[in-house]
C-alpha cells in the first residue's frame, strides 16, 4: 500500500530507512542517525529533489513522512545501504588524526559520478564537528558543485551540522568558467592547492570532495596531480567502478598516505543528464537571486583572457571590411596579434576571406561576431589582486564606449574579468558551450 503524504510511519530498531527527494521527514518518536547526524523527537530533515537520504533507526520511531510529487520512502534490506560501513571508515579516518597525533588532516574524497562522494562528504563534516573539530569543505565538482555555483572550485567553513553541501555558503571562489574539468586541470589543481593553504589557517580537518571524472589516463594523472599538489593524509574512495584501482593500488603503497576504500551503497541513485542539468540550473538561479546589473568600463578594467579592447580600434577601414563580409560592421580593432570584427548580423567566413584580413592587417588572429553573441556569458569578476570575488553574466557590450552591463550579486570593487566558456539563457539553462574564448 503506497504512503500517504503527511502520514505517520513506524520502524523498529535496527531497521533502515531510505528517503527519495523532494521530502520532509519528522521524527515524532524514537531516534534515527543518518549523514552523521542523530534525530531525535521533534527533529526534522529536508531531503532535497535528486537526493536519496538513509537513516538507521537506534530507537523504535515513528517518522512523519511528506513527499513531493517525485519522492518515496521505504525501508530497505541491510545489505543494501552502507550506512554502517560508512560510520566505520569515518571513524578509521578521524581515528588516524589522533593515532598519529596529527594537529590537521587533509581528507581526499575520490569516486566517480553518483557514487556518493557528496553524501560522504556531508557525513564527514557532521561527525567531525560532533567530535569537536573545525572542518572545511573544498568542492571541486566544478560540474555538479554545490557549496559555489557551477563552474567553480569554493571554500567554506562549516559552523554547524548540515544535511547537505548546499546547505554551505562559500567564503572563497575560484572561477574555472567551465562545468567540465578536461581543458582546466591546472587551473583547478592550483586552485584547490590554494584554498587547501587557506583552509589549514582556521580547520583541523579538510575535506576535498572532487568531481567525477576517472576513467581513462588523463582522468588519472589529473587526480593525481591534485594530490601531488595537496598532500592528502588520506584518501578515501568511493569503491563503484574499478577505474580508480590502478591509482589507488599505488597510493596504497605509500606510507604517509591511507587510502580508505568507502563502499559504494548497491541501491544509489544515478541522476540522468537532464537531471544534472536541473540541479545546474538551480545552482545558478541560488547565486544570482539577487543580482543587480552594473557597468563595467573596460578601459580600466580589463578582460584579462582576451584580446577585446586591448588593441587599436579601427574607424578608417570599416568600409573596407563592410565591402568584404557584405554586412554592416559595428565595431572592429587591431594590433599585430589580433583582429576582431563585430558585425551587424552572423557572417559566413570562408578561409579565403581570414587569409586576405590576416594579409591586409599584417597580424594572425581573426575573429568576425555578431552583436549580441556575448550575452549570456558567464564571467569571474576579480579584484585588484586579481583573486575572484564573484561571478557575472554579460547582458550587453557597448564596444564603442568599452563599457560591459553585467549581472551580478557582487557589490565590491572591480579589478578585471575573465571570460568563461559557459552562455546562460534567462532561464539559466546553458545554452551553449564556447569553446576557448570567443574574443
Amino acid at each position: 500500500m503506497p504512503l500517504i503524504s503527511g502520514a505517520q510511519k513506524r520502524f523498529k530498531e535496527g531497521q533502515l530507512v531510505r528517503v527519495k527527494g523532494p521530502a520532509v521527514i519528522r521524527v515524532e518518536e524514537g531516534s534515527v542517525y543518518g549523514l552523521g547526524l542523530e534525530l531525535t523527537k521533534g527533529k526534522a530533515i529536508k531531503v532535497p529533489k535528486g537526493r536519496v537520504y538513509v537513516f538507521k533507526v537506534l530507537k523504535d520511531a515513528t517518522l512523519r513522512v511528506n513527499l513531493g510529487s517525485e519522492g518515496s520512502l521505504e525501508s530497505p534490506k541491510l545489505e543494501e545501504e552502507a550506512i554502517d560501513l560508512w560510520r566505520q571508515r569515518i571513524e578509521e579516518i578521524l581515528s588516524l588524526r589522533r593515532d598519529r597525533q596529527l594537529k590537521k588532516i587533509v581528507v581526499l574524497v575520490l569516486g566517480p559520478t553518483d557514487s556518493g562522494k557528496s553524501t560522504f562528504s556531508t557525513f564527514l563534516i557532521n561527525e567531525s564537528l560532533r567530535r569537536g573539530l573545525k572542518a572545511a569543505v573544498i568542492d571541486a565538482d566544478i560540474g555538479q558543485a554545490d557549496v559555489g555555483p557551477p563552474t567553480t572550485v569554493s571554500l567554506a567553513f562549516p559552523q554547524n551540522p548540515i544535511t547537505s553541501l548546499r546547505d554551505l555558503e562559500p567564503e572563497h571562489l575560484a572561477f574555472i568558467g567551465a562545468i567540465a574539468p578536461e581543458g582546466s586541470e591546472g587551473y583547478i589543481v592550483h586552485s584547490v592547492y590554494e584554498f587547501v593553504k587557506r583552509a589549514l589557517e582556521k580547520a583541523d580537518i579538510v575535506i576535498i570532495n572532487t568531481d567525477g571524472w576517472v576513467k581513462g589516463l588523463k582522468a588519472l594523472r589529473f587526480k593525481l596531480d591534485i594530490i601531488r599538489a595537496v598532500k592528502p593524509q588520506v584518501i578515501a574512495a568511493m569503491t563503484k567502478g574499478q577505474d580508480l584501482e590502478p591509482l589507488l593500488n599505488s597510493l596504497s603503497r605509500l606510507p604517509q598516505i591511507k587510502v580508505v576504500r568507502v563502499d559504494t551503497p548497491p541501491a544509489m541513485y544515478e541522476r540522468s543528464r537532464a537531471e544534472r542539468r536541473m540541479l545546474r540550473s538551480q545552482n545558478y538561479l541560488r547565486y544570482f537571486i539577487d543580482s543587480t546589473v552594473r557597468s563595467i568600463d573596460a578601459s580600466s578594467t580589463p578582460i584579462l583572457n582576451s584580446f577585446l579592447f586591448s588593441g587599436e580600434e579601427l574607424r578608417e577601414d570599416l568600409e573596407f571590411l563592410e565591402k568584404i563580409l557584405d554586412m554592416k560592421v559595428i565595431y572592429a580593432e587591431k594590433s599585430s596579434i589580433h583582429l576582431i570584427v563585430v558585425t551587424s548580423e552572423r557572417a559566413s567566413i570562408t578561409s579565403t576571406i581570414v587569409n586576405l584580413l590576416r594579409e591586409k592587417f599584417h597580424t594572425y588572429f581573426v575573429r568576425i561576431v555578431r552583436k549580441g553573441f556575448e550575452k549570456g556569458i558567464l564571467v569571474g569578476l576579480l579584484d585588484s589582486e586579481l583573486r575572484e570575488r564573484g561571478l557575472g553574466i554579460i547582458e550587453d557590450i557597448d564596444y564603442h564606449r568599452k563599457v560591459l552591463k553585467v549581472r551580478t550579486p557582487y557589490e565590491g570593487p572591480i579589478g578585471g574579468l575573465v571570460l568563461g566558456r559557459i552562455r546562460l539563457g534567462s532561464d539559466f539553462q546553458e545554452t551553449v558551450v564556447v569553446e576557448g574564448a570567443f574574443f
